[in-house]
């Protein structure tokens, strides 16, 4: 039997919480910050007078967030596979794999 720290060790690796990324990584992320404007489709609104703005802005910075953020996901979803393939997890499993931005837009959107 794998002890917790082994377990979570075993998930997410040291990379994810520990800081493995390349040196210097996180300041130049935050060394510049450009924006980008993107246009969606507008929505069918139904018993509301206004909807969403049509015109969406995103920084480099929240870019990066949520693609974090999506990674951290994907990864926790594989953790979750090979830890149920194992046996470590029992009864059913439904993976969310490749719906990661969901998840994230979705959180970012009500916070």
């Amino acid at each position: 039997m794998l002890s917790k720290q082994q377990l979570f060790a075993r998930c997410f690796g040291s990379g994810l919480w520990g800081g493995g990324g390349p040196k210097g990584h996180h300041q130049s992320v935050r060394a510049k910050s450009y924006k980008t404007m993107f246009e969606v489709k507008p929505y069918k609104m139904h018993r509301m007078e206004e909807g969403p703005p049509v015109i969406v802005e995103c920084s480099r910075l929240q870019a990066l967030k949520y693609y974090r953020e999506m990674t951290t996901v994907r990864r926790l979803e594989a953790a979750a596979n090979s830890l149920y393939k194992e046996r470590f997890v029992r009864g059913f499993c439904h993976l969310y794999t490749g719906q990661e931005a969901v998840c994230v837009g979705i959180e970012n959107a009500i916070t």
